[in-house]
């Protein structure tokens, strides 16, 4: 999960800093969320599942009701989907998250570096952008039941390092556990989720330091997640 000075040609180096009164090292993050594409190799290769939606104990298959009674999961869900192969993966849970960057050779970002790296460091941006509050078209988001956009199709939603997507498309799973942020609900099997998606109709959950608990083995058309890894001290 270490990296050397060279940068992965699909991440951006972010530098550390302090967030309040914490460290952070600098890392890795991945320039944009994992796509259909990506994940189709770590299912071929037997270390993923294949996507679902959850809701309590009912499970929802492609061509089955989701969450929405009006939308089938097959609509939203992206995975079979051959023209959606650049959007990113949903229906995945935390483990499923964690499991396809471990494949990968890295991480989930914590909460804290994916805020960093969405605030643009020492800047803390109130959106990845800037401060000024976001347009319907500044980023995949107010689509109501449109679903999501390929990656890096929205060119006003990018770091300040060069990450997209971090305000909308999808929520994003981190490893925090919700305890340890202090949003412990009434379930102890709780990591963050940081981000707004493409199904935001309001502006609050864009902003850089908006987060909320979700319960692990959900699994939903709006979370999905991305990638980190550490950066390795060179050698004097």
């Amino acid at each position: 999960m270490e990296r050397g000075p060279a940068v992965a040609a699909d991440m951006v180096r972010v530098e550390g800093g302090t967030l309040g009164r914490h460290e952070i090292e600098r890392f890795d993050l991945d320039r944009h969320e994992v796509t259909v594409r990506s994940y189709e190799r770590c299912v071929a290769a037997e270390k993923c599942l294949y996507p679902s939606c959850t809701e309590g104990n009912r499970v929802c298959a492609p061509g089955h009701e989701c969450f929405d009674p009006l939308v089938e999961c097959s609509a939203l869900l992206n995975w079979g989907h051959d023209d959606r192969l650049d959007h990113p993966i949903v229906g995945v849970s935390y483990t499923d998250a964690a499991s396809y960057c471990e494949w990968a050779g890295r991480r989930l970002p914590s909460a804290r570096e994916w805020q960093w790296a969405a605030q643009g460091r020492e800047q803390a941006r109130r959106f990845p952008w800037g401060d000024e509050p976001p347009t319907p078209a500044a980023a995949c988001w107010h689509r109501d039941e449109g679903g999501t956009c390929p990656v890096e199709s929205t060119a006003q939603d990018v770091s300040r390092d060069g990450v997209f997507d971090l305000a909308g498309n999808v929520s994003e799973w981190t490893m925090f556990a919700a305890e340890s942020w202090g949003l412990m609900g009434d379930r102890p099997d709780q990591h963050l989720v940081r981000g707004g998606s493409w199904g935001e109709l309001h502006v609050e959950p864009l902003e850089t330091g908006y987060s909320i608990a979700v319960v692990d083995d959900v699994t939903a058309d709006d979370i999905g997640f991305r990638c980190a890894a550490d950066v390795a001290v060179a050698s004097p």
